[in-house]
């Protein structure tokens, strides 16, 4: 099985944790775990506990840049084809 979370970014606080500590369990439970944020202090413990972290600008409310964002995370899912999509 494969979960993908997606949140805009990874600095601290609560959401934040909550994908660190579902990273950590999907891991421990064989499932494979991806995690697709623009990045932040927290990505790198997604790599540390055996998850994917995948840099990707989510925080952009820019509407000219959006097709070119939807048409790239398109490509990342059909890479991917998770099971689960959790956005956050």
């Amino acid at each position: 099985m494969r979960v993908v979370q997606l949140l805009p970014s990874l600095i601290e606080g609560g959401v934040e944790r909550g994908v660190i500590e579902s990273n950590k369990e999907y891991v421990k439970r064989g499932i494979e775990s991806f995690v697709i944020s623009d990045g932040g202090p927290l990505a790198k413990r997604i790599e540390e506990d055996g998850g994917v972290h995948i840099k990707f600008d989510l925080k952009s409310k820019n509407p000219l840049t959006a097709p070119w964002r939807v048409k790239e995370l398109k490509k990342i899912f059909h890479k991917i084809a998770p099971d689960i999509v959790h956005a956050r």
